[in-house]
């Protein structure tokens, strides 16, 4: 999917961050960073191929906080 983007205002939002305490700065950058993934991680999930049965693996999952943690499998067999 090829297109095209255009981005305004980052000069005023790296002023504003700059302004701020850099703990406040980066959880806010944090928090968006998390909102913009939110879409490529349900579309990932939404792709990603579901089985009854573990081989050894591992999946992402979400917790009830909304962090995404890498769960292992074990094989069964």
């Amino acid at each position: 999917m090829a297109g095209t983007m255009r981005l305004e205002g980052t000069r005023e939002m790296e002023r504003v961050l700059k302004q701020l305490p850099e703990r406040v700065a980066k959880r806010l950058v944090n928090a968006a960073l998390r909102k913009a993934a939110k879409p490529i991680l349900d579309e990932a999930q939404r792709r990603a191929p579901v089985g009854t049965e573990s081989k050894g693996r591992t999946r992402l999952r979400r917790t009830r906080s909304g962090n995404v943690v890498v769960s292992k499998f074990a094989n069964w067999r």
